[in-house]
């Protein structure tokens, strides 16, 4: 990308959500471009995310374990109707968090290229909710109950120009502090406007 430049690349790939965010370059300018609005922030993290992975596919979703459903809450391409593997589902939340890549042999998860469906030929999948101390979790109790929901952040290609390594695994991490506080923001919005309807 750097040899060819990114508004070359974006041509070539032809990924849609980039020029979204294609001035933010530093951590900076995405704070910058964050403002009230939780869902347009979440919209702009994943793209940003995205775009630093050169992620083809990718969302934020929710599994209610106790209903066993999924619900996504932003994604990458708005006409993504696709279903997140089970097994991916249960591998990350064992090893609390997954990076997948078949071009790179120091990934985080070496053994698991079985899981790489449909020429994908890489994955980073988070469970976002295991960022919370234990202040955080009380406070996150107090909004959301004890339901047995998780949050997750996916990323996928097909490509084998991707940069999904450790530093963005990393990134993504750093990033998922952001995430949560305005999936809460979401929530709260939520509870807020329940509450003066009854």
């Amino acid at each position: 990308v750097e040899a060819i430049g990114m508004k070359e690349f974006i041509d070539v790939t032809k990924l849609d959500y980039f020029s979204k965010v294609e001035d933010i370059r530093s951590i900076d300018d995405l704070i910058n471009r964050l403002n009230h609005d939780p869902n347009n922030n979440l919209d702009i993290l994943l793209k940003y995310l995205g775009k630093e992975t050169f992620a083809k596919r990718g969302c934020i979703f929710k599994h209610d374990r106790t209903k066993d459903q999924y619900r996504k809450i932003a994604v990458l391409d708005k006409n993504d109707t696709s279903l997140i593997n089970d097994n991916l589902i249960k591998l990350s939340n064992r090893e609390n968090g997954i990076l997948i890549n078949i071009n790179n042999k120091k990934d985080k998860e070496p053994n698991y290229g079985e899981f790489l469906l449909d020429d994908l030929k890489a994955i980073i999948l988070l469970p976002i909710d295991r960022f919370i101390n234990r202040e955080v979790n009380h406070r996150r109790k107090k909004i959301f109950g004890e339901k047995k929901v998780q949050t997750y952040i996916y990323l996928e290609t097909d490509s084998i120009f991707n940069r999904f390594d450790e530093e963005r695994y990393k990134l993504v991490e750093k990033m998922s502090y952001l995430l949560l506080m305005n999936l809460e923001n979401i929530e709260l919005k939520r509870l807020a406007t329940t509450d003066k309807l009854t």
